[in-house]
């Protein structure tokens, strides 16, 4: 790990980094608390995820892990801390597939996740949901298709963050060129909606208390 971050994966593919390298001591590791880099906003399952592994990482170290959401830009601000955190083992990323695999590969970070980085494991996986409000008429993906389709633009999608990869953001729209793509995936046109991005998964869950 000498001369890399390091990076931990915990959700859909969610990773652990360390922002820097190994110590020189290994004996002597750690002797001060220990900052975990939540790239995503608090209350989220990337968020919560960390925090139990940050708690139980605490127990057994002997020192603190304190968690430090650095939400934004589809978490590439938090990732960016971390990259740039000092080369010495107090510094760990904990994302996901998002933060920590696709934005690498969507976007130029100016630094290489791949080479910049050292896995340290995956923790967890989890599936993508499309969640509504109780009143959605649809029941299922082809009906929701079908309801969006007959109702251009009067439906809000919100994610985790412009720019993110996750599906139905203005980056997927981009990349699968979905303005002139006819098919019914659900983020292409004729199924247009209003993009709506967050810092995070749940202040877009937090968009639909209002109408539950």
């Amino acid at each position: 790990m000498v001369g890399k971050s390091a990076l931990v994966s915990a959700i859909a593919a969610a990773s652990l980094s360390f922002g820097a390298a190994a110590p020189a001591s290994a004996q002597a590791y750690p002797t001060h608390p220990i900052i975990m880099v939540v790239p995503l906003a608090p209350g989220g399952s990337t968020d919560v995820l960390g925090r139990i592994m940050a708690q139980a990482m605490g127990a057994k170290l002997g020192q603190p892990v304190v968690v430090e959401n650095t939400a934004g830009a589809a978490g590439t601000i938090g990732v960016t801390r971390a990259e740039r955190s000092a080369p010495d083992g107090y510094t760990i990323l904990w994302g996901m597939w998002g933060t920590n695999v696709a934005n690498g590969a969507i976007y130029n970070l100016g630094f290489d996740l791949l080479n910049d980085f050292e896995p340290v494991a995956l923790v967890a996986t989890q599936p993508f949901l499309i969640d509504a409000r109780k009143t959605m008429p649809a029941n299922n993906l082809k009906e929701l298709v079908a309801w969006l389709k007959a109702n251009a633009d009067k439906a809000t999608m919100g994610n985790s963050g412009v720019g993110s990869p996750h599906p139905g953001s203005q980056k997927q729209r981009e990349h699968h060129n979905c303005e002139h793509d006819d098919n019914t995936v659900g983020c292409c046109r004729p199924t247009r909606y209003t993009h709506g991005g967050n810092q995070g998964c749940q202040p877009s869950n937090d968009c639909l208390q209002p109408y539950r």
